[in-house]
């Protein structure tokens, strides 16, 4: 399943019945038909909103975001918790408080500064 967001005006048949979705929707559909109306520009994919949580490590919260231009949203909106991006949180996995606090030491003098791979 593939979460989109409404872009146009559309209905659509589900369960043998007509369904209007309206533009900012959000709604999960299966991949080949979020892939279909995703190609005809009817949806597009749904971006996760910025998550906080607390980090027990840190004793701090810090926002996970879907992508650069999330971090960079909040980041002009002058938020001052460490704002890491969803694709970097496997790379963080396994690896030792020394490295992971190092990371987090640069984020939070670097807002929006990103993991190089």
């Amino acid at each position: 399943m593939t979460e989109v967001e409404v872009v146009a005006l559309f209905k659509v048949k589900a369960g043998g019945q007509e369904i209007t979705l309206h533009p900012e929707q959000r709604v999960k559909l299966k991949d080949e038909i979020a892939e279909r109306l995703i190609s005809e520009g009817r949806v597009k994919r749904a971006k996760m909103s910025p998550v906080k949580i607390y980090s027990r490590l840190f004793n701090e919260e810090i926002y996970i975001v879907a992508d650069q231009e999330e971090m960079e949203t909040l980041v002009s909106k002058g938020v001052k918790e460490v704002v890491y991006m969803a694709w970097e949180i496997p790379l963080l996995k396994g690896m030792d408080k020394e490295k992971l606090t190092a990371i987090y030491s640069v984020k939070k003098i670097f807002p929006g500064a990103g993991l190089v791979c």
